[in-house]
């Protein structure tokens, strides 16, 4: 804490510090000022002159540390899978207030779902109300997924009462493969069905056909796309099958 002392050209300036608050709640250095908070509290701040020993008070009101620590900074889902991942969220020191979920995935955003411990008390499913009975609480979160793509996706969780804490995770969608396991006697059809499912031009979908088998035609697909491709193979004289990433 810093004391102006007027006029500004005193010869001594001074000053000695103290506190009303128990020091295992609040302390302040009586030379420098420098304050030490502890605890969550109220207190007073006196500063007393040296020379005429002039007071001064200052308010004080410690808040606690605001927290907010996703547990687990990595989750996997499946492309293209119904599916239900939990991320376990420890609060300090947030009170009441309203969370915010959001992610990088803007065209298909995720549905948060809290899963609410004991005294905790929530409105809506992507951003709501919560109420903490206690310092400490731990929120775990329901992230649903259905049809994202295979790759990693930024989320974020916010809480928001007067001063905003956050913090992000990953949570990443893996995808599925398909594999050539044999390329049967009607080289063409299949062919046509490779092209088809990759984009690939005449020259390199044959390439991909010709190569040793077992042969990876695609990647980071969704289950219900990689069964159709895989169908779509096996009608056309081939042998293939689908493979989690």
């Amino acid at each position: 804490m810093q004391a102006v002392i007027e006029p500004s050209n005193a010869t001594n300036k001074n000053v000695s510090w103290t506190t009303l608050a128990p020091s295992s709640y609040f302390r302040i250095n009586k030379t420098t000022g420098v304050a030490t908070a502890l605890q969550e509290c109220e207190t007073v701040v006196k500063v007393t002159t040296e020379d005429g020993s002039y007071t001064a008070f200052c308010d004080v009101t410690v808040k606690p540390k605001r927290t907010l620590t996703v547990g687990v900074q990595n989750r996997v889902m499946r492309a293209g899978v119904n599916g239900e991942v939990d991320f376990p969220v420890t609060t300090v020191g947030i009170g009441n207030g309203t969370y915010y979920f959001s992610t990088t995935d803007s065209e298909n955003d995720f549905t948060i779902k809290p899963k609410l411990p004991e005294g905790i008390v929530t409105g809506y499913p992507t951003s709501g109300a919560l109420m903490f009975y206690s310092d400490e609480a731990t929120l775990n979160l329901k992230a649903v997924s259905g049809t994202h793509k295979a790759g990693k996706y930024k989320l974020k969780l916010s809480f928001d009462n007067g001063a905003v804490v956050s913090n992000e995770f990953t949570l990443e969608i893996k995808g599925y493969s398909v594999w050539l396991t044999d390329v049967g006697s009607t080289k063409p059809a299949v062919i046509v069905v490779v092209r088809k499912y990759t984009g690939l031009g005449l020259t390199d979908a044959r390439a991909l056909v010709d190569a040793t088998l077992p042969t990876k035609l695609a990647g980071g697909m969704g289950r219900d796309e990689a069964n159709q491709f895989v169908s779509e193979l096996k009608n056309a004289g081939a042998k293939a099958e689908v493979r989690e990433e």
